[in-house]
């Protein structure tokens, strides 16, 4: 067996680092070549390319497992007398991280393999068992599982409620089910914790091998795994901030990104420091526990944190599934897991939670829902009766956002898209982002005194549904901010195209598009305002409508708040809720405090507006505060209900998928911090 270590000083990216001890492994076992393959190479030459494949389709990589098996990735850490790769567990902990950043599926695949199978036969199984039962999972052909987690009792194994008893003929009868079995289907063999006798509580537990058709250890895996996650959205990253441009150049260049990497790299490294001093104290027969938790900890929360970083840097294109970081983002999350009105009441209760699961698994239009919206005057809360609407001021509009939301996000989307921008939101640009100053989209004057519109808009929320939009569009391009003006466009016109739906992460209920103009011929008397002023309306919009997307993020928290306090009261760990529990109190109570923080912001933000004084300052605080909180509660909630909130069978990964958007739209969680920064320097200012 060949081991070759070498450094790795740079990925073609950026030098943060020096890689040593890269994994190159490695011999076909079933030939006598000697092939060398770097275990980085397999992961971008054999695994990024079918990642989002196999994450699309759901299917289980069978031939990447095999050829895992082939390098001797299946096993590596079991002696080679048993078909093991014989190396060690630091060894073990750079492969996982490399072909994790490939593929995390594949990844979790080999841990469980090498560290909750394998490892734990190696380590308390007889001769006669590691014989038997080790070298047939060694090739990739045949995988293991591990079965401790059951319905309610999570990992606690003292109260496990499978039983095992003993049988006439010696042998044992098993009786319980099993929960969150990773490679349970694919497995042809797993590993079971029963109940043998329970008057000794944890002493009464014992281990099977159960054919099918160590806790620690498996940490360093997952930690790697978690590591893997963190590198592939971390690369991603700057990959994009390369190439993006804004302002003339690419925002790898803005302090704001810079801060951004410098952040997810020092997080990375220092988790990989953790990962490698616990593996190492493994390899030398020292206790490693503690450095493995630790290790786990920082890895699992530093994929979540770059993941999420990665996906606020690409803005719009993080949230599709035409990029990579959406998946980064959701396989980031499991790795902290294993190992108004009393209408308005109504309808949230009785009507838009019961349906919000289907609307975001279908992906539809919720048509019906947002009729009753209207009927009930939610869907033009703030414009004067004389023109149809309910008269209502802005606090009763972000208080009924927030309802609405807190029942189903996707139509809180709808209903803020058509009370505050107007049926569709078409202010970003294809290449501009939300810089309106650099739109591309052009309206000419004809000879018949109407406008040619030419050009693409990009992330149109309600796009497909709209009967109208309102169109940001360049009329003299010498004037830069002052030579944008607005249109009112009738859906459909001649000329104006729809792109493909975007396959978006989360607000699956909505659809988002681009619109594409092609000489398209909008009347004179569709001119909203004056020539030029289509950049102050677009501002003042903007101002306004995030007073909406942070109704909308409070109800998500909420919603997400409220699964989290309910499953909590149910689950028993232990003997009793888990609700009980100090660390469960402490997570309620931050997340509790984050909302009614955000929603003091709000409210203040709603009444400033309707007293006609300046608001722009404390919507940018709301709308930030709010999506974050929304984001941080949603994560908090997941947490809480474990692999239970990882499956949408609960509503918690829905509220997380959901989440995640209100920090992008009507302006992302930076630019509000630059506005906020802006108005707070101009106040001190005056003041001195």
């Amino acid at each position: 067996m060949i081991l070759k270590f070498e450094a790795r000083a740079n990925r073609n990216l950026i030098n943060l680092r020096q890689r040593v001890n890269a994994i190159t492994c490695l011999k076909n076992k079933f030939s006598s070549v000697t092939t060398p393959i770097l275990a980085p190479d397999f992961a971008d030459s054999e695994l990024k390319p079918i990642a989002g494949i196999i994450d699309k389709e759901q299917r289980y990589p069978k031939e990447q497992v095999k050829k895992l098996g082939d390098l001797g990735l299946m096993a590596v850490a079991i002696p080679e007398k048993y078909g093991g790769t014989g190396l060690d567990t630091l060894s073990y902990a750079i492969a996982m991280e490399e072909i994790s950043r490939g593929c995390a599926t594949v990844g979790v695949i080999m841990s469980v393999n090498n560290s909750l199978f394998l490892q734990l036969l190696a380590t308390f199984g007889s001769e006669a068992i590691k014989e038997k039962w080790i070298p047939p999972f060694t090739t990739g052909d045949r995988v293991g599982c591990f079965a401790l987690s059951e319905p309610g009792n999570g990992s606690d194994a003292g109260a496990a409620s499978t039983t095992a008893s003993v049988r006439s003929d010696g042998s044992y009868s098993l009786n319980g089910t099993k929960s969150w079995i990773t490679s349970g289907y694919e497995a042809e063999a797993g590993i079971v914790f029963c109940t043998t006798e329970k008057a000794l509580k944890h002493k009464g537990i014992s281990c099977f091998i159960l054919p099918k058709p160590i806790e620690d250890s498996g940490r360093i895996g997952i930690a790697s795994q978690a590591l893997g996650i963190a590198q592939a959205a971390f690369e991603c990253a700057i990959d994009y901030a390369g190439k993006r441009k804004a302002f003339g150049s690419p925002i790898l260049k803005m302090q704001t990104i810079q801060n951004k990497i410098a952040d997810m790299g020092l997080r990375i490294e220092s988790a990989r420091l953790l990962n490698y001093k616990a593996a190492a104290l493994k390899d030398e027969g020292k206790p490693y526990s503690k450095f493995a938790a630790m290790a786990k900890l920082a890895a699992s929360e530093t994929a979540t944190f770059v993941s999420h970083q990665a996906i606020q840097i690409l803005g719009g294109m993080g949230y599709v599934s035409d990029m990579p970081a959406e998946r980064h983002y959701r396989d980031a999350r499991i790795t902290e897991i294993y190992e108004g009105t009393s209408e308005i009441q109504r309808l949230v209760i009785a009507e838009l939670k019961a349906v919000a699961g289907i609307i975001d698994k279908e992906h539809r239009y919720p048509k019906e829902q947002v009729k009753k919206l209207g009927d009930l005057g939610l869907m033009a809360i703030t414009i004067p009766e004389k023109y149809g609407g309910s008269g209502l001021d802005n606090l009763s509009y972000a208080i009924a956002m927030e309802e609405i939301s807190r029942g189903c996000a996707s139509l809180g989307g709808i209903m803020t898209a058509n009370n505050h921008i107007f049926l569709s939101t078409l202010l970003t640009f294809g290449n501009n982002g939300s810089d309106a100053g650099a739109a591309t989209t052009t309206a000419s004057v004809r000879s018949d005194g109407n406008y040619s519109l030419n050009g693409t808009k990009a992330w149109v929320t309600n796009g497909y549904e709209a009967e109208a939009a309102i169109v940001f569009c360049s009329t003299d391009k010498t004037l830069k901010n002052k030579g944008i003006s607005c249109f009112i466009v009738p859906k459909p016109t001649d000329g104006l195209s729809l792109g493909a739906k975007e396959d978006k992460l989360g607000i699956k209920g909505t659809s988002t598009c681009n619109l594409t103009f092609e000489d398209c011929t909008v009347s004179k008397e569709n001119l909203l305002g004056d020539l030029g002023m289509g950049f102050k309306i677009a501002m003042t919009t903007l101002d306004s409508s995030r007073i909406g997307v942070a109704g909308q993020a409070l109800g998500i928290a909420q919603a997400a708040f409220e699964c989290a306090i309910d499953y909590a009261g149910k689950r028993q760990a232990f003997g009793a809720p888990i609700l009980k529990m100090q660390t469960i109190q402490q997570k309620i109570a931050d997340m509790g405090l984050r909302i009614e923080s955000a929603r003091l912001l709000t409210y203040k933000a709603a009444a400033l507006k309707d007293e006609g004084k300046p608001f722009a300052k404390y919507s940018s605080m709301a709308k930030l505060a709010a999506s974050e909180t929304a984001t941080y509660v949603s994560h908090q909630a997941i947490q809480i209900l474990g692999g239970m909130g990882y499956v949408s069978d609960m509503p918690a990964e829905r509220h997380y998928r959901d989440a995640r958007v209100t920090e992008i739209y009507e302006g992302t969680s930076e630019i509000q911090r630059l506005v906020i920064a802006q108005a707070l320097i101009k106040e001190y200012q005056a003041l001195h």
